[in-house]
């Protein structure tokens, strides 16, 4: 089954309003016009440049739900801002998209950097977007930020996490293992003793790799993977020391709905995605 996300956690004692409007200020600043997404166009897809964004701070946690909705399911691209739990601020972005998770390792932004010099593409340029982004909202708030990217599907799966401090990227781990093909890609941190210096050295665990893991009678060598932060990961299983750790995902934690969103649409959302929120029989609590 395939499955893309993007989150970033922010360490910042910042007032949750406060730090919504600098997301949005910033977002609109670096974002807006930059961002696409894909339409058929005579049986080939072809990207489409995204409309302004709509900005919205939640009050019914109905329309709530159904703007995660739209992120979630590829009608909309933009950040979502969670609450947040034990110092830890959270965005949820669908700006990075599967293609872009790949390309966020040390070796492909330089090789993405080589093609887009080569061919400019516009569509093709959202990690580097991103990563500015956060240089931005870290420089603003004078902030610490981890930004955790995940995709797999049928062939494969890959992680990647950046570390960013107070306006630049500090230190990035990738993961990708391609199982279809036998082939990995691995990039440890750079600097492993700094990892105790970031985010009150909740992300020491990479500097701890790799790691034995024993599923049933077999012992295989692991790397940290996204989706080691599920919350249904078993005792057995979890080997990085995350159970007690700060590190939530909100769309995986039950009833955590965003406060906001900062977003983009190729066109309207449609009805019959709108009608599953007008039903009554959808829970508005």
């Amino acid at each position: 089954m395939s499955a893309t996300w993007s989150l970033t956690y922010l360490e910042t004692t910042m007032e949750e309003r406060a730090l919504f409007d600098i997301v949005v200020e910033i977002f609109k600043r670096e974002l807006e016009g930059k961002l696409y997404g894909l339409e058929w166009v005579e049986r080939e897809l072809v990207p489409v440049k995204l409309n302004e964004p709509i900005v919205e701070r939640f009050t019914d946690k109905n329309r709530a739900r159904m703007i995660a909705g739209s992120h979630y399911e590829g009608y909309s691209t933009g950040v979502l801002a969670y609450p947040p739990q034990k110092g830890l601020h959270v965005l949820v972005d669908t700006v990075i998209a599967s293609t872009d998770v790949i390309s966020s390792g040390r070796m492909r932004r330089e090789e993405l950097k080589y093609h887009l010099q080569e061919k400019p593409a516009p569509d093709m340029e959202a990690v580097f977007h991103y990563m500015h982004f956060l240089d931005e909202v870290t420089a603003t708030m004078l902030c610490q930020a981890a930004h955790i990217m995940f995709s797999r599907n049928p062939a494969g799966r890959c992680t990647s996490v950046h570390l960013y401090a107070t306006g630049r990227i500090v230190e990035d781990y990738y993961y990708e293992n391609i199982e279809a093909m036998g082939s990995q890609l691995i990039e440890l941190p750079k600097n492993p003793e700094r990892l105790g210096q970031l985010l009150g050295g909740r992300f020491e665990f990479l500097r701890r790799q790799p790691m034995m893991r024993r599923l049933l009678d077999d012992v295989f060598v692991a790397y940290f993977d996204g989706e080691d932060l599920s919350p249904t990961r078993s005792t057995r299983w979890e080997i990085f020391g995350l159970e007690d750790s700060d590190l939530f995902v909100p769309f995986w934690e039950e009833n955590m709905l965003p406060v906001g969103a900062v977003y983009c649409l190729k066109e309207p959302l449609p009805d019959y995605f709108l009608k599953r929120y007008d039903n009554p029989a959808n829970p508005k609590t």
